[in-house]
């Protein structure tokens, strides 16, 4: 038998200020997180070893199967996992269509020696880009 999950409610709730705070540069160079939304963006990120800080889903989808393996996937890899209001994923996303499942994930800085050596990969290098939206037009 799995324990209940964590149930969030409350927008001044410490975790939901802080994963509302991940939207700012200041939030993101303060706790190391980035957040990350919807389910399969969320998926390939612990397929690939990515570290999750925390997993919010939204209380009403918790019980659909892709959602409770990403539950269990991130319950395994030590992430703390909680249900929250439909209402909360909103604000923690700033949409209004949010996605049913938000995950804070760890920020890794890698220097330019951890990059592949075999000179068959394709590199972009970007600077100071000031609309992220730009760069996938």
């Amino acid at each position: 038998m799995t324990r209940p999950l964590e149930t969030i409610s409350s927008a001044s709730n410490p975790l939901i200020k802080s994963l509302k705070s991940l939207e700012r540069k200041k939030g993101r160079a303060e706790t190391g997180l980035f957040l990350a939304e919807g389910a399969r963006l969320i998926g390939q990120g612990l397929a690939n070893g990515w570290k999750a800080d925390s997993l919010i889903v939204a209380a009403s989808m918790a019980d659909r199967p892709h959602l409770a393996e990403l539950i269990r996937q991130a319950e395994a890899s030590g992430a703390r996992v909680v249900l929250a209001a439909d209402k909360l994923m909103s604000r923690i996303t700033h949409k209004d269509n949010a996605q049913s499942v938000v995950a804070a994930f760890h920020q890794r800085h890698l220097g330019l020696d951890a990059l592949p050596q075999d000179g068959n990969g394709l590199f972009v290098a970007l600077y100071e880009v000031r609309d992220p939206g730009n760069l996938g037009t």
